[in-house]
Protein backbone atom coordinates (compact mmCIF):
# COMPACT_ATOMS: atom_id res chain seq x y z
CA UNK A 1 0.00 0.00 0.00
CA UNK A 2 0.87 3.64 -0.21
CA UNK A 3 1.07 6.06 2.69
CA UNK A 4 -1.18 9.03 2.02
CA UNK A 5 -1.66 12.24 3.94
CA UNK A 6 -4.46 14.36 2.56
CA UNK A 7 -6.25 17.55 3.50
CA UNK A 8 -9.96 18.25 3.09
CA UNK A 9 -11.91 21.21 4.39
CA UNK A 10 -14.87 20.11 6.51
CA UNK A 11 -16.46 20.92 9.85
CA UNK A 12 -15.83 17.48 11.36
CA UNK A 13 -14.37 14.08 10.58
CA UNK A 14 -17.83 12.76 9.74
CA UNK A 15 -18.48 15.71 7.44
CA UNK A 16 -15.17 15.04 5.67
CA UNK A 17 -16.28 11.46 5.00
CA UNK A 18 -19.60 12.70 3.56
CA UNK A 19 -17.79 15.29 1.44
CA UNK A 20 -15.38 12.69 0.05
CA UNK A 21 -18.13 10.23 -0.84
CA UNK A 22 -20.52 12.79 -2.35
CA UNK A 23 -20.38 14.71 -5.67
CA UNK A 24 -18.26 16.21 -7.04
CA UNK A 25 -15.50 14.10 -5.42
CA UNK A 26 -17.51 10.85 -5.19
CA UNK A 27 -14.86 8.52 -3.81
CA UNK A 28 -16.55 5.11 -3.48
CA UNK A 29 -16.87 4.33 0.26
CA UNK A 30 -15.20 0.96 -0.34
CA UNK A 31 -12.05 2.83 -1.44
CA UNK A 32 -11.87 4.43 2.01
CA UNK A 33 -11.62 1.14 3.90
CA UNK A 34 -7.82 1.42 4.35
CA UNK A 35 -8.28 4.77 6.16
CA UNK A 36 -6.78 4.47 9.66
CA UNK A 37 -6.74 7.88 11.34
CA UNK A 38 -8.52 11.21 10.91
CA UNK A 39 -7.10 14.47 12.25
CA UNK A 40 -9.38 17.50 12.59
CA UNK A 41 -7.87 20.99 12.78
CA UNK A 42 -9.80 24.10 13.74
CA UNK A 43 -9.21 27.81 13.62
CA UNK A 44 -9.71 29.21 17.11
CA UNK A 45 -8.61 32.18 19.18
CA UNK A 46 -6.14 32.35 22.00
CA UNK A 47 -5.15 35.61 23.68
CA UNK A 48 -6.90 37.57 20.93
CA UNK A 49 -5.05 35.87 18.07
CA UNK A 50 -6.31 33.43 15.47
CA UNK A 51 -4.52 30.10 15.83
CA UNK A 52 -4.85 26.67 14.24
CA UNK A 53 -5.04 23.74 16.57
CA UNK A 54 -5.43 20.04 16.18
CA UNK A 55 -8.92 19.57 17.64
CA UNK A 56 -9.31 15.81 17.38
CA UNK A 57 -7.33 12.74 16.39
CA UNK A 58 -9.61 9.76 15.88
CA UNK A 59 -9.10 6.21 14.75
CA UNK A 60 -11.39 4.94 12.02
CA UNK A 61 -13.01 1.92 13.67
CA UNK A 62 -15.25 0.93 10.81
CA UNK A 63 -16.49 2.13 7.45
CA UNK A 64 -19.74 0.65 6.22
CA UNK A 65 -19.42 1.06 2.48
CA UNK A 66 -23.05 0.06 1.88
CA UNK A 67 -24.54 2.70 4.16
CA UNK A 68 -21.86 5.40 3.75
CA UNK A 69 -21.25 5.34 7.49
CA UNK A 70 -18.00 5.87 9.38
CA UNK A 71 -17.45 4.96 13.04
CA UNK A 72 -14.70 6.93 14.76
CA UNK A 73 -12.99 6.33 18.08
CA UNK A 74 -11.38 9.48 19.54
CA UNK A 75 -7.74 9.11 20.59
CA UNK A 76 -6.81 12.72 21.45
CA UNK A 77 -8.98 15.77 21.95
CA UNK A 78 -8.03 19.44 22.24
CA UNK A 79 -8.25 21.02 25.69
CA UNK A 80 -8.63 24.79 25.40
CA UNK A 81 -7.64 25.52 29.01
CA UNK A 82 -4.23 23.83 28.65
CA UNK A 83 -3.90 24.51 24.90
CA UNK A 84 -2.89 20.91 24.38
CA UNK A 85 -4.09 17.55 23.16
CA UNK A 86 -5.22 15.21 25.91
CA UNK A 87 -5.52 11.45 25.52
CA UNK A 88 -9.12 10.21 25.51
CA UNK A 89 -8.65 6.71 24.08
CA UNK A 90 -6.22 4.26 22.51
CA UNK A 91 -5.89 3.43 18.81
CA UNK A 92 -6.56 -0.31 19.20
CA UNK A 93 -6.89 -1.09 15.48
CA UNK A 94 -3.78 0.88 14.52
CA UNK A 95 -1.76 -0.73 17.32
CA UNK A 96 -2.81 -4.22 16.18
CA UNK A 97 -1.84 -3.41 12.58
CA UNK A 98 1.52 -1.97 13.67
CA UNK A 99 2.29 -5.01 15.84
CA UNK A 100 1.62 -7.34 12.93
CA UNK A 101 3.69 -5.23 10.53
CA UNK A 102 6.62 -4.88 12.94
CA UNK A 103 6.43 -8.38 14.42
CA UNK A 104 6.00 -6.90 17.92
CA UNK A 105 3.95 -7.97 20.90
CA UNK A 106 1.79 -5.21 22.34
CA UNK A 107 4.28 -4.65 25.18
CA UNK A 108 7.16 -4.40 22.67
CA UNK A 109 5.09 -1.89 20.69
CA UNK A 110 4.61 0.34 23.74
CA UNK A 111 8.31 0.09 24.67
CA UNK A 112 9.24 1.26 21.16
CA UNK A 113 6.55 3.95 21.27
CA UNK A 114 8.00 5.35 24.51
CA UNK A 115 11.55 5.24 23.08
CA UNK A 116 10.45 7.16 19.98
CA UNK A 117 8.49 9.63 22.09
CA UNK A 118 11.60 10.31 24.24
CA UNK A 119 13.76 10.65 21.12
CA UNK A 120 11.38 13.23 19.61
CA UNK A 121 11.06 15.07 22.92
CA UNK A 122 14.85 15.36 23.13
CA UNK A 123 14.90 16.71 19.57
CA UNK A 124 12.38 19.34 20.61
CA UNK A 125 14.49 20.28 23.63
CA UNK A 126 17.52 20.66 21.33
CA UNK A 127 15.56 23.14 19.21
CA UNK A 128 15.06 20.94 16.16
CA UNK A 129 12.32 22.69 14.21
CA UNK A 130 13.34 22.63 10.54
CA UNK A 131 11.84 19.93 8.35
CA UNK A 132 15.20 18.83 6.91
CA UNK A 133 16.71 18.46 10.39
CA UNK A 134 13.69 16.50 11.57
CA UNK A 135 13.84 14.14 8.57
CA UNK A 136 17.55 13.57 9.25
CA UNK A 137 16.73 12.65 12.87
CA UNK A 138 13.99 10.23 11.83
CA UNK A 139 16.32 8.55 9.34
CA UNK A 140 19.07 8.28 11.96
CA UNK A 141 16.64 6.65 14.37
CA UNK A 142 15.57 4.18 11.68
CA UNK A 143 19.21 3.19 11.15
CA UNK A 144 19.71 2.71 14.89
CA UNK A 145 22.03 5.73 15.09
CA UNK A 146 20.44 7.39 18.12
CA UNK A 147 23.52 8.54 20.05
Amino acid sequence: GHIVYSTIHAGSAEEAFVRLTSPPISVPPAMMLPLDVVLVQVLTQREGKDIRRCFLIAEVEDINADRSFVKLSPIYSYDLSSDSLVPVGQPRKAIRKACVRLGFSESQFFEEFEARKAYLHNALLRGISKVDDFVTLVRRYGRGDVA
